[in-house]
């Protein structure tokens, strides 16, 4: 019966004010992590950074970023906007 058999499916919620530490595997609030001192990083200023400098033209600046591993597909979440519609906007 249907009833009497485990269910297939595993939900897991996680929330975006939690991070996941990589060596204990545990996951810690952002305001824990704060209140301890750690300093965070938001995924999005290093990518918000690429677009705005490629707006620019900074060419020495974006060949910089390339160098350290700049994410080139990064989209703005909210207006989709990726370096190549841009580039392409701006001649």
């Amino acid at each position: 019966m249907i009833e009497l058999s485990p269910s297939p499916q595993h939900i897991a919620f996680k929330r975006y004010d939690y991070q996941k530490d990589p060596e204990t595997k545990l996951w810690t609030s952002l305001e824990a992590l704060r209140e301890s001192g750690v300093y965070l990083v938001d995924p999005r200023v290093g990518g918000e950074e690429w677009l705005r400098e490629m707006r620019r033209g900074n060419l020495p600046k974006l060949s910089t970023m390339l160098l350290e591993g700049e994410n080139i597909n990064y989209q703005n979440p909210y207006t989709k906007s990726s370096a190549v519609t841009i580039a392409s906007g701006s001649g």
